[in-house]
């Protein structure tokens, strides 16, 4: 006799089927970001993803991540090792030089050709694959990506190489403009993402309690797409999903991941010629 399953078990099976395949394929685009401490080994700061904007290579990150610069010399996880970044980066401004004000929290780095062939086997999202517009009120089902402290401390310091261990959560938006108005996040440029316990996976796939999401800032979120496509839901439907923006914080009063839109960061990339955004250069 066949199973009958509840439209919400049949989501929630979806959503585990393509958090599982998104996560696979995006893993090679969201990496770790690493200072180091004073004895000169490896610490874990934050998360970043990485995108093809025309042709360019580029690292889109939280700028208060970048501003760990400030202290430390940052190195990114490639495929094999870390490798130092060593470049010039867009970053957005401080209200007042306060980065706890800054709405928007983000930075950009140029990656070089030789940079980009130092991290190995890694993912640079095209343009195609990133999600520039208004999302209606049926695709609310994203993915979740990044790199938690609390599990990155695994370190081979002596070859270079650190064990990552992902965030990998899934859960829907929240639209309520009462609630961006009350956090002071605007709908136009950023995203509110339901943060439980729910849907958090290890590094094997499992179920586990969600942790705290410390060092996941500048990770990515991703739009599992067709989740009210009744066709989606046949067992060879494949999973399909688009890059919406980076992890800037949490709001733990109010349950909720804030991430700053692709769409927002691609306005300060089109402008980057005309020194709208602040730029600094790393040592």
């Amino acid at each position: 006799m066949a199973t009958i399953k509840t439209v919400s078990e049949l989501t929630l099976e979806r959503m585990d089927k393509c958090s599982d395949a998104l996560a696979k394929k995006y893993l090679l685009s969201v990496r770790a970001i690493y200072g180091a401490t004073e004895n000169g080994k490896p610490d874990h700061i934050g998360s970043c993803v990485l995108l093809d904007y025309h042709g360019e290579k580029i690292l889109v990150t939280a700028a208060h991540v970048i501003d760990e610069n400030d202290f430390t010399s940052l190195y990114i996880s490639g495929e094999n090792k870390l490798v130092q970044i060593v470049v010039s980066c867009l970053i957005t401004a401080k209200p007042n030089n306060d980065r706890d004000k800054d709405k928007f929290d983000f930075a950009v780095l140029p990656i070089s050709d030789e940079l980009a062939s130092n991290l190995g086997d890694v993912y640079f999202i095209p343009e195609s694959n990133w999600e520039l517009h208004d999302l209606p009120a049926k695709d609310r089902y994203c993915l979740a990506l990044g790199f938690p402290n609390s599990r990155n401390k695994k370190i081979d310091a002596a070859r270079n190489i650190v064990k990552l261990e992902p965030f990998v959560y899934t859960s829907t938006l929240k639209s309520d403009p009462e609630l961006f108005e009350e956090i002071e996040f605007s709908i136009a440029d950023h995203y509110l993402l339901d943060f439980c316990s729910k849907h958090s996976k290890d590094s094997s796939n499992k179920i586990t309690n969600s942790i705290r999401p410390k060092g996941v800032s500048g990770g990515g979120l991703f739009l599992i797409e067709d989740m009210a496509n009744p066709d989606s839901y046949r067992p060879e439907a494949e999973c399909s999903g688009k890059f919406l923006g980076i992890l800037i914080e949490q709001r733990k009063n109010k349950k909720v991941l804030v991430f700053t839109k692709i769409s927002t960061i691609k306005k300060a990339l089109t402008l980057r010629s005309s020194g709208t955004a602040q730029k600094r250069a790393a040592p």
